[in-house]
């Protein structure tokens, strides 16, 4: 199976564009198959639990999709209700021992990668399209995904007010 090849890569060889497009790659499809395996979750709590409940072995390092956004890609502004998500996911992976693999591993991105916000998708109907990135041209395709965003979720009132989603407050924190 293709999940299993994954404990094959070494991630730390590969060029900065293509760590950025095999992650973002790798969070998509391991929140679609955990939405596969374990079904569409009808409560926070159970949504949060899927962000930690499936993970991939990825060169020998076990990775969920909370610690690819976190460790990874390096995100400080959580998802919705952060208080009680920051607590129950540093118990969650320290139960599962994800901290301290990370940290030995080296495999988080050393360059801050704001955009990538444009190209996660967790589900949500507030999401950015699901799409696959390439190695070669990852930089304009996240260029494009921000752009799209915007057109499709930013909303101009009659009453000339601008409603902006959640995503772009993160994104701005993540940029700064």
């Amino acid at each position: 199976m293709l999940v299993e090849q994954l404990e094959k890569v070494d991630v730390t060889r590969m060029e900065l564009n293509a760590q950025i497009a095999f992650w973002i790659n790798v969070y998509n499809a391991l929140l679609m198959h955990a939405y596969l395996a374990y079904g569409i979750p009808n409560n926070f709590l159970r949504r949060l639990a899927l962000f930690h409940k499936d993970a991939y072995n990825i060169g020998g390092v076990v990775i969920s999709a909370n610690a690819i956004e976190q460790s990874i890609f390096g995100f400080q502004t959580p998802r919705i209700g952060w208080w009680l998500e920051t607590f129950i996911s540093t118990a969650l992976r320290k139960k599962s021992g994800e901290d301290k693999q990370l940290r030995n591993s080296k495999l988080g991105l050393l360059v801050s990668q704001p955009l990538v916000c444009f190209a996660l998708c967790t589900g949500a109907f507030s999401d950015p399209a699901l799409k696959v990135y390439t190695t070669s041209n990852v930089t304009a395709e996240l260029e494009e995904a921000k752009k799209q965003f915007i057109r499709a979720n930013v909303v101009v009132k009659m009453s000339r007010k601008v409603l902006l989603p959640k995503m772009l407050e993160n994104f701005s924190r993540e940029a700064s």
